[in-house]
Order: C-alpha cells, then sequence, then structure tokens
C-alpha cells in the first residue's frame, strides 16, 4: 500500500536521484548529493523555503523497509487572490522515476499534497506544468501565459522618455536591500493577481541567489531622494543569437517608472546584443518601441492554479460589495471527491455563501473545477470559459448575474518553483 508522507533524512539521497534525473536528465546520474536549487544546502534537512514530500511502498526485499517510487515538494507563498493577500500553495517537483511510472503513483502524491495543503487552510495551489495535458486531467487550469520578448536594446532608448523625477537615479543594489525591493513588489501587486509578496529568506535564498545553471543577478533600483521606486533583476548569457541580458524581474511602482527602467536597460548596448524580457510588459512592447517587427515573440503557458475546497475557496474570495446574486453550479473534480458536487452559491454584502446541494437542484452551470478555479481568481470571463473550455450555463437568464459575479483581471505568477 503507497503512504504520502514527508521524506525523512533517511531517503535524502534517494529524493534528490529522483530529482536529478527528472528534471537534469542530461547531466547523468548523480551517486552524491547535488544541489538543485539556490537554498538547498548538503548539511541542512529539510530544505529552507520547501517541505519535501513522496509517495512510499513496502519493500520488495525488506519487509520493514520502504522505498520512496514518488516526489513532490511543497511551498507555502503569500500572493494575492482578488485584490486580497492570501496563502496559497506552491506544488513542485513531482516526479516518479521510470521504474515505478504507469502506476498511478505521480496523481496519488498530488492527491496527497492537496489533502495536506486543504487541511493546512489553503484554498488555491499553484504550479508550473511540465505538460499541460496531465495537469489538466487532474483538474489544474491555466492561470496564466507568458509572454516573452528579445529586443534590440537600442529599441529601448526611446522609452524612457523624460527623466520621472529631476533628482532620480540608478543605482546598483544588494541582498541587504530586500525590504525596499519588496515595498516595490508590493505595489505592483495591486495592478496584478497571484503577485507575491516573498519573505526575506526567499529573496536571498531563491531571487537573488546564483542557480546552479546560472550567475546571481545584477540589481538596479532606481531611487527619488531615499525612496526606492522600482528595480531590475538582471544577468547576462550567451544566446545563439550573441550575448543577451536577460531581465529575471523588472517592477515599478507605476507604469511611467516601469518604462524608465526599460529604458535603462539601453545602456548595455556595448555589451548584449538583445535584451530578453518576459511577463505583462514584455506584452507592452509592440506598442512602446518604434520598431515592432524587429522584436521576436514567443508564448507559453505560465503557471497553473487549482482550487483544493471548492466552498472554502469561494467563501474566501473578496466579492463586490454591491453585488447580490444566487446561483447553483454543477462542479466535476477528477481527483478530489468533495469538490465533485453540485453547489448553491449566494452572494451578498460582499460574502459568500456555498453549500452543497448534493445534485438535487437544477443547476444553473456546469463547469470543472480547473474552469472554476480560473474564474474564481479572475483569469478568464464567462464568455471565454463558455467558448473555449468547459463551462456550460444551461439558464441563459443566469449569465449576466455569473458574468457580474467572475469578473476577468489581470493575472500574473511570475516567481517559478
Amino acid at each position: 500500500m503507497a503512504e504520502y508522507r514527508p521524506v525523512t533524512e533517511a531517503h535524502r539521497e534517494r529524493y534528490h536521484a529522483i530529482m536529478q534525473q527528472a528534471f537534469d536528465l542530461e547531466s547523468g546520474p548523480e551517486p552524491s548529493y547535488a544541489a538543485e536549487e539556490p537554498d538547498d544546502d548538503p548539511d541542512v534537512w529539510p530544505p529552507a523555503l520547501s517541505d519535501p514530500r513522496g509517495l512510499f511502498v513496502d519493500g520488495a526485499e525488506d519487509a520493514d523497509a520502504t522505498e520512496i517510487v514518488s516526489t513532490c515538494k511543497l511551498y507555502y507563498l503569500d500572493a494575492t487572490v482578488r485584490g486580497e493577500w492570501t496563502a496559497i500553495g506552491g506544488l513542485g517537483g513531482v516526479a516518479t522515476p521510470p521504474e515505478h511510472r504507469r502506476n498511478g503513483y505521480s496523481r496519488a502524491t498530488i492527491e496527497g499534497a492537496l489533502d495536506e495543503y486543504r487541511e493546512n487552510g489553503v484554498d488555491f495551489v499553484a504550479l508550473w506544468p511540465s505538460t499541460v495535458r496531465f495537469y489538466r486531467a487532474l483538474g489544474w487550469g491555466v492561470a496564466n501565459r507568458k509572454t516573452r520578448v528579445r529586443v534590440p536594446p537600442q529599441q529601448l532608448a526611446e522609452i524612457a522618455g523624460a527623466p520621472p523625477a529631476e533628482n532620480g537615479r540608478f543605482r546598483q543594489l544588494d541582498a541587504d536591500e530586500w525590504e525596499r525591493l519588496r515595498r516595490v513588489e508590493v505595489e505592483r501587486a495591486e495592478r496584478f493577481g497571484l503577485s507575491l509578496r516573498r519573505s526575506e529568506g526567499w529573496w536571498r535564498k531563491r531571487t537573488l541567489a546564483a542557480w546552479p545553471d546560472g550567475p546571481a543577478p545584477y540589481v538596479y533600483g532606481y531611487e527619488v531622494g531615499d525612496e526606492l521606486r522600482g528595480y531590475a533583476l538582471l544577468d547576462a548569457r550567451a544566446g545563439d543569437d550573441g550575448r543577451e541580458l536577460r531581465v529575471q524581474d523588472l517592477a515599478g511602482i507605476d507604469h511611467e517608472i516601469e518604462r524608465a527602467l526599460l529604458g535603462f536597460l539601453a545602456n548595455y548596448d556595448s555589451q548584449v546584443d538583445a535584451v530578453v524580457l518576459d511577463g505583462p510588459l514584455a506584452g507592452d512592447l509592440s506598442e512602446l518601441v518604434p520598431d515592432p517587427g524587429e522584436l521576436d515573440v514567443t508564448e507559453s503557458v505560465g503557471t497553473m492554479i487549482r482550487l483544493t475546497d471548492v466552498e472554502r475557496g469561494l467563501e474566501s474570495l473578496s466579492w463586490p460589495a454591491a453585488l447580490k446574486e444566487r446561483f447553483v453550479l454543477d462542479v466535476t473534480d477528477p481527483l478530489l471527491d468533495l469538490n465533485d458536487d453540485q453547489f448553491v452559491v449566494s452572494i451578498a454584502d460582499g460574502e459568500a455563501t456555498v453549500e452543497s446541494a448534493g445534485g438535487d437542484l437544477a443547476g444553473d452551470a456546469s463547469l470543472g473545477i480547473g474552469t472554476l478555479s480560473r474564474l474564481a481568481i479572475g483569469s478568464i470571463g464567462v464568455g471565454d470559459a463558455e467558448r473555449l473550455r468547459d463551462l456550460t450555463v444551461h439558464d441563459d437568464g443566469i449569465r449576466a448575474e455569473l458574468e457580474a459575479a467572475f469578473r476577468p483581471e489581470p493575472v500574473y505568477l511570475r516567481e517559478f518553483f
């Protein structure tokens, strides 16, 4: 029988061996510990920022021994959902070695992780998918898409315009100024759902640290007096078409500051052939630069999102105060039985009450848990959920009420985990 539980020191080496093969196959087997993330420390267990979990089965040769057959790691993150700060889960490191695949172990590991998150009061879980098909089948929906742009630095020179402030300046910063960086991060969060409020440990050990396959970033800030109004995290690498300045993160307290930071990147024109930027600003560049024809634009899936508990998750959201609606949702969930149900949602005075109806009522709409999760955080609207996903509205008279309840808003989760 398989058991989901924490990975102890006794299974640390096997845990890392599974991670090595799953996420760095090209490097070959590692006979000893190899750090996979900047916060990993071979002398410390468990890791500082994540909670390692595994699925264990009885050993084939020793009845008293257990073998780890699948892994994952849990993160607890502060993020915005519908304009409010809340704890969300970050699920990473889902891996099953090839000799144990096709046995449902990854599915069981994920179900165990979702149960643990729910028991700990976490209503939304995000992940970076290795394959969208697999996670969609388990109830995740795409939270945001990721636009990446490769742009010649000369194109950015004309973006900044006049200096945002007469006494403003750009200055190189270091990790000891993480609190100032986070203040800017929090101000940016007002514009995007799933924005993070990173802890000191996360800033020092992840965001500003060197990953095994790359350098630590240069950190530049835009200051006015003693106030930090924006920052950019940068590193340079050799690309297929020359040296690239890669922008790991760029944030300002407003769009004007962010344009000034983009203009600052043009100062690297003597050192790099292109600047590589992703995120919402990357999607704006075709409108901002003088010649959008020189942009190399790619788009991919970003993060995916999932509710752990429909009743508690919808009740935890901040709803428009003037909204007064009632509707019945038939929800399907391929993984968690408590969500595979019919729910009555009543909204009034900015709060929702959600109750199971057990299928006894005529549903106003039916949808999968992945689509409901996207509607809940605002990453898709009702019309697109009908047209592109699996939302079916059974009563045309309720469509306007659903649209008022589930208004779309910008969503973008930047940090990889």
